[in-house]
């Protein structure tokens, strides 16, 4: 576990917005992705080996074309 990261409400904020794992607080690789009533979902999965860490994101394709 990540040290730096105590709290599970932390953790999980920090996977959804650096792409870190909230298992081992290892980066992530994108796996998938699907467009689905204006919003994206974006599957990631942790790189770390024996890790099992996954997250899936939403994103609004209003929030793609701002950025």
């Amino acid at each position: 576990m990540n040290t730096e990261v105590d709290m599970p409400s932390e953790r999980f904020r920090l996977a959804d917005e650096k792409g870190l794992c909230p298992e081992c607080g290892a980066p992530m690789d994108e796996i998938d992705r699907l467009n689905e009533n204006g919003s994206v979902f974006v599957w990631l999965h942790c790189r770390r080996d024996g890790c099992d860490g996954s997250w899936l994101g939403k994103i609004s394709c209003s929030e793609l074309r701002s950025a």
